[in-house]
């Protein structure tokens, strides 16, 4: 009786595969990040803080209305016997409109400006890197279903094989010339065939559902994924970490940040300096009194505050920001260095994976050779099926490895190109 097996897989209707190509599946898992769109809005946010700086320079404008009321007038004799001149009435108002413009003498403004600016430049940096990282976790992902596609068909091949040994096995036996033995060992061979064929399928489904959440379509949608094929790195070792070490992303937002510790430092110095302003105002008295000369008054004043005792609060903030800038120069230097070991040893990794992946396609090429004499022995009874079944088991096992080390080799460089602080 024919052994028949049926792998659990969804029914549901056929709908056509989703096609993506490396570029457009980086794109829409870029899109979709939650990690990367945070990024985004941190950025965006310091834009909004270089404006609260810069407004510190730019001239502020302010009313103010006062109305007050007395429990009665005030009124002045002047002339003994004569009656009382009212100085003042039981209300008074009053309305002003301000003008300030700050002088910026010491350039905190300016130095305010400046570090707003470069907080933003490193969030920029730091929001590339969020994207570079998004894209490594979309290329693996996408390398990784590609992987359990070929796992897949090469599973599906083993079955067809292992089904056509069962039937060369049964017709022996049922000739009288094969063993019933061979005959088991070929039911066997079917059995695990079909098990190896059930694990491939459900390995593709869940790294395809992996992938489909990447890019925002439904978990269970087909996808039609193109070949994949990488920018070669062909420079030294040594050039190569060189240059990730100065321009990569985190490099970068490393050494921006050591520039606005500088700064900071020359900032904190600042709160004790003078602060300059000129300040336009315009006044209105609605109700006539003595207290007031007329009725719109206007004035111009230049006002200069000049802190003499702050207890100590400069000189601490600026230790403490000049303890700050040497943490990240430091920081800075931590970080160019493990970039530059990042790159060596995803260098190391890629060869060492190319080179398994060589020597993976040779041994599969001498596995199948060796299958294909097993099989043509036995059909012409010189050989035993369990030389047959030993060098199937070895094929399959060589083939898995080679579609295995195939892919990891194209992971290695992909990780080696993010090392490099290139997208993908």
């Amino acid at each position: 009786m024919p052994i028949v097996f049926v792998t659990p897989i969804a029914i549901q209707a056929q709908a056509p595969p989703v096609a993506f190509s490396l570029e457009t599946a980086v794109a829409a898992s870029l899109k979709k990040s939650a990690s990367v769109q945070i990024a985004g809005k941190v950025v965006a946010a310091d834009q909004a803080r270089i404006g609260v700086a810069r407004s510190q320079g730019r001239v502020q404008l302010s009313g103010n209305a006062n109305l007050s009321r007395f429990d009665q007038a005030t009124r002045i004799g002047f002339v003994p016997g004569a009656p009382p001149v009212q100085t003042l009435p039981n209300h008074i108002e009053t309305y002003q409109l301000t003008a300030t413009q700050r002088i910026d003498v010491s350039g905190q403004i300016r130095m305010s400006i400046s570090q707003a600016q470069l907080q933003q430049l490193a969030d920029t940096f730091a929001a590339s890197g969020a994207k570079r990282q998004r894209a490594l976790l979309t290329v693996q992902t996408y390398i990784l279903v590609l992987k359990s596609k070929v796992r897949v068909r090469a599973a599906q091949l083993a079955v067809k094989s292992a089904d056509a040994h069962l039937e060369l096995a049964q017709a022996f036996f049922d000739q009288g010339i094969g063993q019933k033995v061979e005959l088991l060992r070929a039911k066997t061979a079917v059995v695990d065939a079909n098990i190896q064929l059930s694990m491939m399928v459900s390995a593709e489904a869940a790294s395809r559902a992996t992938f489909n959440n990447l890019v925002d379509i439904d978990l269970s949608a087909a996808v039609d994924l193109a070949p994949i094929k990488l920018a070669e790195v062909q420079k030294p070792v040594a050039v190569l970490a060189e240059y990730a070490s100065k321009q990569r992303d985190d490099v970068l937002r490393a050494e921006v940040q050591t520039r606005a510790a500088e700064l900071g430092i020359r900032l904190a110095g600042t709160a004790n300096k003078p602060v300059v302003s000129i300040q336009a105002q315009a006044t209105q008295y609605p109700t006539f009194s003595f207290q007031t000369p007329r009725e719109r008054v206007g004035s111009l004043s230049i006002g200069i505050t000049i802190p003499i005792l702050d207890g100590g609060s400069t000189g601490a903030k600026t230790d403490e920001a000049t303890q700050q800038a040497a943490a990240t120069k430091l920081e800075y230097a931590r970080i160019r260095n493990a970039v530059a070991l990042d790159v060596t040893q995803a260098h190391i990794a890629w060869m060492h994976a190319l080179s398994v992946a060589n020597a993976a396609k040779e041994a599969l090429t001498y596995a199948t050779e060796a299958r294909d004499i097993a099989e043509t022995r036995y059909k012409g009874q010189v050989g035993s099926y369990l030389d047959l079944l030993d060098a199937q088991v070895a094929q399959i096992r060589a083939e898995a490895q080679a579609i295995d080390t195939e892919y990891e080799a194209i992971a290695a460089q992909a990780a080696l190109i993010n090392a490099l602080g290139t997208q993908l």
